[in-house]
């Protein structure tokens, strides 16, 4: 094993578990305005996939250090709008610096792909409105202070968009995402520095770190359930990847910059 983990949040059964609430609807196919991982980047092969896990370890952490916060989607259907935002936040913290993140209001994404507060969402239109017309902060009293009153909570399907709120959530538009087609190319993507969006068993989640334990591939994920699992993580094996992931998206880049 090559990182600590708590057996009990390996491949962890989310259908068994009544209770939280789910809300991934699948994906549909984006068309040609997404290119695959495989064409853009390179896949390691398995040798490598292992050294460079091990430099991973050696260096303290993947992109799970760049994790700012473990969201929250309380009893509303939002995991693929807190799996997006999650993975936003963390190309913030790569491209910007950890100190500079902006923390987003998921709901500010949801209430445009969900049809109720648990209707649930599919992540081709959660990635399509992330890339085009962005996340609202989230309403804490710093950003109040750079946004004013155009912020809204994590939570609360009711809440109406601010006036406003198109201009300032195109600030957190833009990002890049690469279709993942293989676990190669996923442990590729978490390796090369970017998060990966994927749905399983009707959950969606922010897969943040792979690592090795007892000599297998596993890899690490942010949840949106809060203080669920280790510490807000979970971790699934490779053949737990192989059998339920269903979609797999690498966020790359965020294009808009936003307001220091």
């Amino acid at each position: 094993m090559s990182a600590d983990i708590d057996d009990r949040f390996v491949d962890v059964d989310f259908e068994q578990d009544e209770n939280y609430v789910f809300g991934d609807l699948g994906v549909q196919v984006f068309g040609s305005s997404l290119q695959d991982y495989e064409g853009s980047e390179p896949v390691y092969t398995d040798s490598e996939i292992r050294s460079e896990i091990e430099k991973i370890d050696a260096d303290g952490g993947g992109l799970d250090r760049l994790v700012t916060r473990i969201f929250n989607q309380g009893r509303e259907g939002s995991c693929v709008a807190n799996a997006c935002s999650q993975a936003n936040q963390i190309i913030q913290a790569k491209q910007f610096g950890k100190d500079r993140v902006v923390q987003l209001s998921a709901i500010s994404l949801y209430k445009r792909i969900g049809r109720s507060a648990q209707s649930g969402a599919m992540v081709s239109d959660g990635l399509a409105e992330m890339r085009s017309r962005g996340i609202l902060p989230l309403d804490t009293p710093e950003n109040r202070t750079k946004y004013g009153d155009v912020v809204m909570p994590n939570t609360g399907f009711s809440q109406r968009y601010p006036s406003g709120w198109e201009q300032t959530a195109k600030q957190f538009a833009g990002v890049e995402a690469l279709i993942v087609r293989s676990v190669n190319a996923l442990l590729s993507a978490l390796i090369n520095g970017h998060p990966v969006v994927v749905g399983r068993q009707g959950h969606s989640i922010c897969y943040t770190r792979p690592m090795v334990r007892n000599g297998r591939r596993v890899v690490k994920y942010a949840n949106s359930w809060g203080d669920w699992g280790d510490e807000g993580y979970g971790y699934d094996s490779e053949s737990q990847i192989r059998q339920s992931a269903s979609w797999a998206f690498a966020l790359r880049t965020v294009v808009n910059r936003p307001i220091a």
